[in-house]
């Protein structure tokens, strides 16, 4: 996938899932996000888990995703989702 077709990508999808872990215990949330000057921006709450998970070990992820239907076929039970995602 090219840069560009990255950067569409995240200028257009409005939700990602941030990762985080404190003491071997993970914790993902879905939150709304901007794209912005090449950074994701997103807003929360001054204290809370997220919070105390990001002082306790800063690494994280970001996973933005869409999904864009199901590809049936006729035999039962071989069905696929085609979607596209950024980490």
């Amino acid at each position: 996938m090219r840069i560009n077709e990255i950067q569409h990508f995240l200028e257009h999808v409005d939700t990602g899932f941030l990762g985080l872990s404190s003491e071997d215990v993970p914790y993902v949330i879905p939150l709304n996000f901007v794209w912005l000057n090449d950074a994701i921006y997103f807003h929360g709450a001054e204290e809370g888990r997220k919070v105390t998970y990001i002082d306790k070990n800063p690494m994280a992820c970001f996973t933005v995703n869409a999904i864009y239907g199901t590809i049936t076929c006729p035999i039962p039970a071989k069905t696929d989702t085609t979607y596209m995602s950024v980490n």
